[in-house]
């Protein structure tokens, strides 16, 4: 216990001496510039960090302007790159373009050819009727396919006149004098005395039965000099009118029957008309048109043809939708063809068979006014037959 007793006075004499040090420290001494330093102290670490917080901005403004600066550098590159590859897609899309419709050598050729059919020679003669012909729309007389037309409907106005004894377009005399001008005509033409032994023919032994022979018309692609258009003509009228009737007055045509007869006749001369013009139709399709002879033997050099001479409306539809495929050169040129050229090689061999199905269809009119006619005329004969032509009701 004394022990305790000791120790505490012991620590209690320590901390009143602790205290009589400490005690003069606790008040403020006006002299203390304590204080002052210590603000000194705290205006330079504050200065110290604006200095450091601008230096700071300062290193990341100028790490900001480098960035920058990078980006501009790589989108540069990047945007250069960029119109370096849209310039060469532009010019890689501009010459498949070209090249795409790029005219091919078989196209130029077709289209020479087809422009032939758009271009013929004015008409050589003009011959009778001419105010009587239907008009046609475009183009000057005799120009593309106006000049197969002209050329039929003068034949068929010839024709029809030298059927019915038109004296607009024959001479005087009738069936008589018709009969003996052809008569004349094939016997010092196309009957020849040492084909026939016969000394009343008086033609050559080359063209001794032309007018027979349906190939003299229908073999020919053009009828390019005129014996050759002479002996189609005669052909065609061998086939539908070799001979002529003498026809019949009609003023003499008094009754009612003489008028029934006139009627009848008329009708037989225009059937008749009709036959020869199916015959007049092939035969213009056949005469010289278009000055195309040098494209015709450079579209097909296996034939042996005439450069100079030109082409008939048939055979420049012949050339173009059958001969020209018989080059070995246009299947090469087919084999280098675009898919652009095909089409458009596609589209024209589509044209040419709209053509030919139109001259199909105008073909199919004639052989239909020849059904007609064959039909009107087994009606006509019928009413002839016994317990028809008396029958109550039937004209």
């Amino acid at each position: 216990m004394r022990t305790l007793i000791v120790a505490l006075v012991l620590n209690l004499a320590v901390i009143t001496g602790a205290q009589a040090q400490l005690t003069p420290r606790l008040f403020c001494d006006p002299t203390d510039n304590d204080l002052h330093a210590a603000q000194l102290v705290i205006t330079e670490i504050k200065e110290m960090e604006r200095a450091i917080i601008e230096a700071l901005r300062a290193q990341t403004g100028q790490l900001a302007g480098y960035e920058a600066q990078s980006a501009f550098a790589v989108t540069s590159s990047i945007d250069a790159q960029t119109r370096l590859l849209a310039q060469v897609l532009r010019e890689v899309e501009e010459s498949e373009a070209t090249r795409a419709y790029q005219p091919t050598a078989e196209g130029c050729r077709t289209t020479t050819g087809v422009a032939g059919l758009a271009a013929g020679p004015a008409r050589a003669a003009q011959g009778p009727f001419q105010a009587a012909r239907p008009p046609r729309g475009g183009g000057a007389p005799g120009a593309g396919r106006a000049g197969p037309a002209e050329a039929l409907f003068e034949a068929s106005i010839r024709e029809s006149g030298r059927i019915t004894q038109d004296l607009a377009v024959v001479a005087p005399g009738g069936a008589t004098a018709d009969t003996a001008a052809r008569f004349n005509v094939i016997r010092t033409t196309y009957c020849s005395g040492e084909r026939t032994g016969q000394d009343a023919c008086q033609g050559v032994a080359e063209h001794h039965g032309l007018d027979q022979i349906p190939a003299t018309l229908f073999t020919a692609s053009t009828l390019e000099d005129p014996q050759a258009r002479h002996a189609s003509r005669e052909v065609g009228r061998n086939l539908a009118a070799p001979v002529i009737t003498e026809p019949i007055p009609w003023d003499a045509a008094t009754t009612p029957a003489e008028r029934s007869a006139a009627l009848r006749e008329r009708a037989a001369q225009t059937r008749t008309a009709l036959s020869s013009e199916f015959f007049a139709h092939a035969r213009a399709q056949r005469l010289p048109a278009v000055n195309l002879g040098e494209w015709a033997a450079a579209l097909a050099p296996a034939l042996e043809r005439d450069a100079s001479r030109p082409l008939s409306r048939h055979e420049l539809l012949e050339f173009l939708a059958s001969r020209r495929y018989d080059d070995p050169g246009w299947s090469v040129a087919l084999e280098t063809m675009g898919t652009q050229a095909l089409l458009r090689e596609i589209s024209r061999q589509m044209a040419l068979g709209l053509i030919l199905d139109w001259e199909r269809y105008l073909l199919e009119e004639r052989r239909g006014a020849m059904e007609a006619a064959r039909l009107a005329i087994a009606v006509e004969e019928s009413r002839a037959l016994p317990g028809l032509a008396a029958a109550p009701g039937v004209n």
